[in-house]
């Protein structure tokens, strides 16, 4: 069964079967590819197209004895799905006048297709509702705030911010998070960036006391410097919000337009180094911008740390022999364990003593996050494959 890995940071799951093997008498072909030994070796002789290596090859095509699936294949107990951490991505978008694009008459029109308003809201609508960020959870807090019944301007209160339009949806999301964004239309007043980020910094803090062992991330998207109540048109106040969390809870940062140069503070304060920008230069593409921030956010947010899966029922895992198989465009490879990472390519234990997750090395966590449809399992019954021993 294949499942696209951002499914609840992306539920990366193998089917619960024994890994397939080549026929036993007539050599026929196995089920795996290139990362299982000879894949293609002819079924002539005893090896039968069975590779004598560790990973065992693909069934040969002849009448050997021994047609596939040495090594992993021959000892596995069981494949058992591994689910990543879960992923929550809190918005925090500016909904202030400048915004939207404003008429001849001083007027902000939030129906102007060009505006950054529109373009900004069609690109979330198009990231929350799109397969590709299933199982993700998203809130969304817009800011300014003005009380809807007398609309008096609350835009310095920070408990305000501490409330979404639309708390922890379900991706992907096409009822919900749009219109929600739709009834709260960008209004006038400046940009109160570090109120907003107080509040969005606290809701996410309650977010991960209730879910202690998920991924908490915000992503701000705004279109200026900050402005007004305690923000005196300076970055600096915001960055000291999102610094102190940046360690567990990195901040990204989407500036949108293109007055937006003091934005790479605020994204290196929340521990991402550097703003997306999404530049207004040319109007009808500041969506498509937009939409590639999204989507490199939500990679690199992507998690490669699997807790591992509950042993079947009446087994207990030995961890001296666990692999790591890993399928990516729709091809499986086993990885090996390389507890230093000194092998990128490989994964480890997050405790080798008394381990509860599996950990991807840089590389295999790259080639994971670069197919959305990954899939990562654990193989129980074999003596492990460690980096650098045959």
């Amino acid at each position: 069964m294949k499942t696209n890995l951002f499914a609840a940071l992306a539920l990366a799951a193998v089917g619960s079967t024994l890994i397939a093997c080549g026929g036993s008498d007539s050599g026929s072909d196995g089920t795996f590819g290139p990362q299982y030994g000879n894949s293609n070796s002819s079924g002539n002789g005893s090896g039968g197209g069975n590779n004598p290596g560790s990973l065992g090859g693909n069934g040969g095509s002849g009448n050997g004895t021994g047609g596939g699936g040495g090594g992993i294949a021959m000892c596995a107990q069981a494949t058992l799905s591994a689910q990543a951490q879960p992923l929550h991505l809190v918005f925090v978008v500016d909904r202030s006048g400048s915004m939207c694009e404003y008429d001849s008459n001083g007027n902000a029109d939030c129906s102007n297709k060009n505006s950054k308003w529109v373009q900004a809201t069609g690109a979330l609508k198009t990231f929350v509702g799109s397969p590709d960020s299933r199982g993700i959870k998203a809130s969304m807090i817009m800011f300014p705030d003005k009380d809807p019944t007398s609309n008096n301007d609350l835009r310095c209160t920070v408990s305000n911010y501490t409330k979404p339009i639309a708390p922890e949806v379900t991706l992907p999301d096409t009822t919900t998070l749009g219109p929600a964004m739709d009834k709260h239309i960008a209004v006038s007043g400046n940009t109160p960036t570090a109120s907003a980020l107080s509040g969005a910094v606290q809701y996410a803090q309650s977010l991960q006391t209730q879910n202690p062992n998920d991924k908490i991330v915000l992503v701000i998207a705004t279109d200026g410097i900050p402005m007004g109540c305690n923000d005196q048109g300076s970055i600096s106040g915001a960055s000291k919000v999102v610094s102190p969390v940046a360690a567990d809870m990195p901040t990204y940062v989407i500036g949108v337009g293109d007055n937006t140069g003091d934005l790479n503070a605020l994204a290196s304060a929340g521990g991402t180094s550097k703003a997306f920008s999404a530049s207004n230069a040319t109007p009808s593409a500041t969506g498509k911008l937009l939409s590639d921030a999204l989507t490199a956010i939500r990679t690199a947010s992507v998690s490669c740390t699997f807790p591992i899966p509950a042993a079947p029922s009446g087994q207990t895992i030995d961890y001296t022999k666990v692999n790591v198989q890993v399928t990516t465009k729709g091809t499986p490879g086993t990885i090996k364990q390389s507890q230093d990472c000194s092998d990128p390519a490989g994964w480890k234990y997050d405790d080798a003593n008394k381990p509860t997750k599996i950990e991807l090395c840089t590389a295999s966590c790259g080639t994971v996050k670069a197919d959305a449809y990954s899939s990562v399992g654990v193989v129980l019954g074999c003596a492990t494959e460690k980096a650098g021993v045959n």
